[in-house]
C-alpha cells in the first residue's frame, strides 16, 4: 500500500522551491578527507560527535568567514541577520535518519512528482474531510485511553459515528427530517 501523509509545507515547497532552504542532502560528502562540501564549493570540516533529540551524530562546522562572504548564505543560513554580524559558520548535523535518506525526505522527493502532486490532492478532497470532521466535529484532539487496544478501539468508536452521521444525513433528507 502506498502511504501518503499530509507534509505540513507542502503548498511553501511547491511555491517557493526555487528559494528553498539547503538541506544535508545539497551538502556534498567527501568519504576521504571526511568533510562535507557545501553549494557554493566551501568545506564543513568534522568538529565532534554528538546527540540530538536523542539521535547521535556527526556535526560538521563551516568557517564563519566563509559563511560572511557567502552569495549563497539567504538560503543557506538560518540566521536572520546581517551575514557579516555571524558569530559562527553554518553547522551540520549527520545522523543514521539523514545520512542514508530519511523517510519525510523520501516522501518529500515522491511529491515533487506531478503523480504524486495529483494522488496528494486526491487525498486532500477525500481524506482530509473525515479528520477534520472527526477532530473538529465531534473533538477527537486527543485520545482519554491508555494502550494500543484502547486506543484503536476510540478510534474505530468515532470512525463508526462519522460513518453513522453520514448516513443518517441522507436518511434524514429523504425523510424531511433535516
Amino acid at each position: 500500500m502506498e502511504v501518503l501523509i499530509a507534509d505540513l509545507e507542502y503548498k511553501k515547497r511547491l511555491e517557493t522551491n526555487e528559494n528553498r532552504k539547503y538541506e544535508a542532502d545539497d551538502f556534498k560528502y567527501n568519504k576521504k578527507g571526511d568533510y562535507y562540501k557545501c553549494p557554493n564549493g566551501k568545506k564543513l570540516t568534522y568538529k565532534r560527535t554528538e546527540t540530538v533529540g536523542g539521535h547521535e551524530g556527526r556535526a560538521y562546522k563551516a568557517n564563519v568567514k566563509d559563511c560572511r562572504v557567502c552569495p549563497l548564505g539567504s538560503k543557506c543560513l538560518k540566521s536572520k541577520k546581517d551575514s557579516s554580524k555571524l558569530t559562527s559558520g553554518r553547522g551540520l548535523f549527520i545522523s543514521e535518519g539523514n545520512s542514508g535518506g530519511s523517510l519525510i525526505r523520501a516522501l518529500r522527493k515522491k511529491l515533487n512528482t506531478q503523480e504524486y502532486q495529483d494522488l496528494y490532492a486526491y487525498r486532500i478532497q477525500i481524506i482530509e474531510p473525515v479528520f477534520s470532521n472527526i477532530t473538529c466535529c465531534k473533538r477527537l484532539d486527543r485520545f482519554s485511553l491508555r494502550g494500543r487496544k484502547k486506543v484503536n478501539g476510540q478510534w474505530q468508536l468515532y470512525c463508526m459515528v462519522h460513518n453513522l452521521g453520514k448516513c443518517l444525513k441522507g436518511y434524514n433528507l429523504r425523510n424531511g427530517y433535516a
